[in-house]
């Protein structure tokens, strides 16, 4: 049994620790037993894919949607929840008054009820993508973000109205300012957006690292390769150092798991230090369109002559479907 879009012969593995390909044996884009847990892969969610995978005579291939439907099914019961902006736009509230605060209860974890207390001040911080400043594309391509003209729900605050925007010298939106009614716990919006306020009136959020690991390879049979180095995926790992996150990561230590609403799941790495969290994504909130990652399929990778022609699956492509599957069988 092997895994698509993995390469597991230990020559290969070993090549690229060797040649500094990847950071070690214990590199999260690796499927070493290391590098699944420093990647934040749990020894339930392991034992449970192959549970479901079995025992076969025969040589089969396994969708690597799986594993993440597995993990994504563990972690949701034990991670805990918090709100991490990885590319901050500034908002100013301006019906805010420069000293006022207010704390929200947010989710720690939903299954046992927990929360945290989050503060909103007068200036508060989005993801860039949640902000459109063209009201007429967004409307057309059915954005559920803010615009000028398309009011968004903060998540446990209220309803942010965007009254006006400021641009640098390239065009980019360096600051919205906008309004926010707290009181409104009715109103109907597209979007539900999360968000990083300042702690206090003049003092920036924690700022943390985020590592989102991808498909270290390309093509799902990387080992088929004659050329099998020129199929790394040179986006297989983005570093974010910008992104800040809300008081609910406080006290996080190595190995801890947390879900950042909206964003993924993610483990705290064992580089992190006193005032300088690193979190790893260990899988992505929904699955994505695999297509994106197999070459010659019109992808982002483009196409490449002698590249291997997918292996058939053992399981279905759609992890969760799967999981679903498997648990009706259970049942019967």
């Amino acid at each position: 049994m092997c895994c698509l879009f993995v390469c597991l012969l230990c020559s290969k593995l070993k090549q690229l620790v060797v040649d500094k390909y990847v950071s070690g044996w214990d590199d999260p884009r690796l499927f070493t037993i290391n590098g699944l847990r420093r990647r934040g892969y749990t020894a339930e969610a392991i034992n449970e894919f192959c549970d479901k995978v079995g025992v076969s005579r025969t040589a089969n291939t396994i969708e690597i949607q799986l594993l993440e439907a597995c993990a994504r099914q563990n972690l949701d019961g034990i991670a805990r929840r918090a709100m991490v902006v990885a590319n901050p736009i500034r908002v100013v509230l301006t019906n805010f008054d420069e000293k006022k605060s207010l704390t929200f209860d947010a989710h720690t974890n939903p299954k046992d009820k927990t929360t945290h207390k989050v503060p909103l001040t007068r200036v508060i911080y989005i993801d860039s993508d949640d902000f459109d400043a063209d009201s007429k594309s967004a409307a057309a391509r059915d954005f559920f973000g803010l615009t000028p003209d398309q009011h968004v729900r903060l998540k446990y605050a209220g309803i942010l109205k965007c009254q006006k925007f400021s641009t640098d010298a390239n065009g980019k939106v360096t600051e919205i300012q906008a309004t926010i009614d707290t009181a409104d716990t009715t109103s109907k919006c597209k979007g539900n957006l999360h968000w990083v306020a300042q702690p206090t009136p003049g003092v920036e959020p924690t700022r943390i690292e985020l590592r989102l690991y991808d498909r270290l390879f390309n093509s799902k049979d990387p080992s088929s390769l004659d050329d099998w180095l020129a199929d790394i995926n040179p986006k297989s790992l983005q570093v974010i150092k910008t992104a800040y996150a809300d008081c609910g990561i406080a006290g996080a230590k190595d190995g801890d798991k947390f879900q950042f609403e909206r964003v993924g799941y993610f483990s705290v790495d064992k580089d992190s230090k006193d005032g300088a969290l690193v979190f790893n994504r260990t899988v992505k909130l929904k699955e994505t369109n695999e297509k994106l990652h197999v070459r010659g399929s019109g992808g982002a990778a483009g196409s490449a002559a002698g590249s291997a022609a997918p292996a058939p699956a053992a399981s279905a492509a759609d992890g969760s479907a799967a999981l679903k599957n498997k648990e009706k069988q259970k049942k019967k």
